[in-house]
């Protein structure tokens, strides 16, 4: 977790590789290529998104955060950072395309610690740290990955074959029972909601099995550390 997992960084670990990296990105992979002829706009929104990476946000949020006079730019330049492979922007599910697109996004970075590195005190939250972990793992499995958000929330639901075959809740650790009671609570919400009857938790460290009531029907719920989620044949249950 520390190192992150850009194999040059963790082999070499010299400090000026990612800001060298991300400096790549932005001015040959984004600049050059799309004609852009400002770094600025484009370096606050970078900056901005990873330092709330793993939330959700709305272009028109942005747009008033970068002083933008579209929307529709912002969706550009978020384009742009997908397209270079520096950060992936999750849609809420819903089975309208629309709503999808209308729904705040949730960003996540190709890397947690190059996140921390162009971003601003990134590595204090484990439980975003994690859940950007868990992202990349899932992207690399070929999921399709959304969140819900309803009455309550959830932050994997995953898509494979045009079906919903999993949802996923991440957190540091449900040691604080407020903590516990909403990871649950969304978990069993996103379960009903797409006819799934086991759903996931990946932690820090903590692990077991438990089942749950909810409206009547039981669900089973795995509670596994996200290092051994990593290593698991997930993928192929």
């Amino acid at each position: 977790c520390r190192l992150g997992g850009i194999p040059e960084y963790v082999k070499v670990q010299q400090q000026d590789y990612l800001p060298a990296l991300y400096e790549s990105i932005i001015y040959r992979d984004i600049l050059a290529r799309y004609k852009l002829l400002s770094d600025k706009t484009l370096k606050k929104l970078v900056f901005y998104l990873a330092s709330h990476c793993s939330k959700d946000m709305s272009y028109s949020s942005l747009k008033k955060l970068l002083g933008l006079g579209s929307v529709t730019t912002v969706s550009d330049y978020c384009g742009y950072l997908e397209n270079s492979f520096l950060c992936f922007f999750v849609n809420r599910y819903s089975e309208s395309l629309k709503a999808q697109e209308q729904s705040p996004k949730k960003v996540y970075f190709i890397d947690h610690v190059l996140a921390r590195v162009v971003g601003f005190r990134f590595s204090e939250d484990i439980g975003r740290m994690l859940e950007n972990i868990v992202f990349i793992e899932l992207k690399r499995r070929n999921f399709d990955i959304y969140y819900h958000s309803e009455n309550k929330g959830c932050d994997f639901i995953l898509k494979k074959m045009e079906k919903i075959v999993g949802a996923i809740q991440v957190c540091q650790n449900m040691m604080d029972h407020d903590t516990k009671n909403r990871e649950v609570s969304g978990l069993l919400e996103a379960l009903e909601r797409y006819g799934l009857k086991k759903g996931t938790i990946l932690t820090e460290s903590e692990e077991g099995t438990f089942s749950e009531d909810y409206n009547q029907k039981k669900y089973e719920i795995q509670v596994m550390p996200v290092w051994k989620f990593l290593l698991s044949d997930f993928q192929k249950q």
